[in-house]
C-alpha cells in the first residue's frame, strides 16, 4: 500500500495523508507533479508518522484507487489506536463509496466524513468529469449524504460544492440550502482553471455574494427560498431587512476554513487560497466596503452564465439596470457612495 503525506504536518494544520499514494488520481493535479506538496511514506513508517505528534487530527485524502474501503477502514483503526486526533476523510471523485463502506468507517474511527468535489448542477459537474472513474459522483453524493449525516451526525458532514465551471448565483445558493437542510456543512471551493479545464476564475464579487448567501443559511436567518434573484441568477434580495443584513456582513460573512476536510483542489495552495480569502474580507474591514462588495457584479461573468453570450465586446452596462430592483442590497451602493466617510458606519 502506497501513501503520501505533506510535509506540512510539522506546521500548526492538521497532518494530511494521501491513501492510494500519487497514482490514486487521474486529475494529474499539482501536487502529483512533483511540486513537494507531498511525499512519499512507506507502511511501515505510518506509526512514527502518528506518534510524532499525538493527538493531532489527520485529513485523510481518498480517490478511490489503489486503495478500497476496507482497506482504508483498517488504516484509519490503526490510527487511531496509536492516538491520532480527530481523522477526518475527504472521498473524491472516483472513490467508489457505497452507502454500506459509511457504518464501517464511521466504526474504524472516523469522526468527520467530506465528500468532494461536486458543482452546483449535474449538468455543470458532467463537464467536470470527462468520463471515467469519477462519472457519476454527483448522483452519489446526493445518494449518501442523508445516510452520512444519520451515522455522523448534525454538522460532521461536508459537502465541498465547486464554484467556477458557469453556476449561476442561484444555482449555487440552493445547493447550499439542500446541503443544508440535510444537516450537513455546504463548503464551497473556487476552482482553478487547468489544462483539462478551460473557463474564466470565478470573481470574488461572486464568491463573495454566495458566501453571505451560505452563512445566513447556517445561521437560520433566512433561506433561498426567502432570498429573490433577477433574470441573471444573482441574488438580489437576502430575505431580511436591511438591517438585518448590515448587521450579519458587519460580523463577517467568509466563515471558511482549509483546515477542516482538505480536498484535492485545494490540497496544494492552502496558503495562497488563506491569502485570497482574507483579502476578500480584511479583519476590521469598515462596513462600507464590505456592503460594496455585495454590489461588485462583473457584468461578462453574469452573462456567461445565462448562456446568452461568452463574449461582450464594445456592450457597456450600467449598474442601474440592477440597482433599480426594489430592496435589493445592490442598490445599497447610493447609501455608500465613494467619498462616504466609511468610519462613521
Amino acid at each position: 500500500m502506497e501513501l503520501c503525506v505533506s510535509p506540512e504536518g510539522n506546521g500548526s494544520g492538521p497532518k494530511i495523508l494521501l491513501a492510494g499514494g500519487q497514482e490514486a488520481c487521474e486529475a494529474e493535479c499539482l501536487y502529483c507533479q512533483g511540486c513537494g506538496t507531498v511525499r512519499p511514506l512507506a507502511e511501515g513508517q505510518l506509526r512514527p508518522w502518528v506518534l510524532a505528534e499525538p493527538r493531532r487530527p489527520v485529513n485523510v485524502l481518498w480517490t478511490g484507487r489503489g486503495q478500497t474501503a476496507d482497506s482504508l477502514a483498517g488504516l484509519v483503526s490503526q490510527m487511531t489506536s496509536w492516538g491520532a486526533g480527530d481523522v477526518r476523510l475527504t472521498a473524491g471523485p472516483g472513490s467508489a463509496l457505497r452507502s454500506q463502506d459509511l457504518a464501517m468507517l464511521r466504526q474504524a474511527g472516523v469522526s468527520i466524513l467530506g465528500l468532494a468535489q461536486i458543482a452546483v448542477w449535474p449538468e455543470l459537474d458532467a463537464s467536470l468529469r470527462l468520463g471515467g472513474r469519477s462519472q457519476g459522483w454527483w448522483e452519489a453524493v446526493w445518494k449518501l449524504l442523508p445516510e452520512a449525516c444519520r451515522l455522523f451526525g448534525p454538522g460532521n458532514v461536508r459537502v465541498h460544492l465547486a464554484l467556477g465551471p458557469g453556476e449561476t448565483e442561484e444555482q449555487a445558493i440552493r445547493a447550499v440550502q439542500s446541503v443544508a437542510n440535510l444537516g450537513a456543512v455546504p463548503l464551497l471551493r473556487p476552482l482553478r482553471p487547468n489544462s483539462r479545464l478551460k473557463f474564466v476564475p470565478v470573481s470574488q464579487g461572486k464568491v463573495y455574494r454566495i458566501l453571505a448567501a451560505r452563512g445566513l443559511i447556517s445561521q437560520g436567518l433566512s433561506s433561498a427560498e426567502q432570498m429573490q434573484f433577477n433574470e441573471f441568477g444573482q441574488v438580489i434580495h437576502y430575505g431580511l431587512p436591511v438591517e438585518g443584513l448590515e448587521a450579519f456582513v458587519q460580523g463577517g460573512v467568509v466563515d471558511e476554513t482549509l483546515a477542516d476536510c482538505l480536498d484535492c483542489e485545494n490540497f496544494s495552495r492552502q496558503r495562497d487560497w488563506t491569502a485570497w480569502l482574507e483579502d476578500l474580507e480584511a479583519e476590521g474591514e469598515p462596513l462600507a466596503a464590505r456592503m460594496r462588495r455585495l454590489c461588485d457584479i462583473d457584468w461578462q461573468e453574469a452573462w456567461a452564465s445565462r448562456n446568452c453570450v461568452f463574449k461582450l465586446e464594445n456592450v457597456t452596462f450600467s449598474d442601474a439596470e440592477i440597482e433599480n430592483e426594489t430592496e435589493s442590497p445592490y442598490a445599497l451602493i447610493a447609501s455608500y457612495a465613494p467619498g462616504h466617510d466609511d468610519d462613521d458606519l
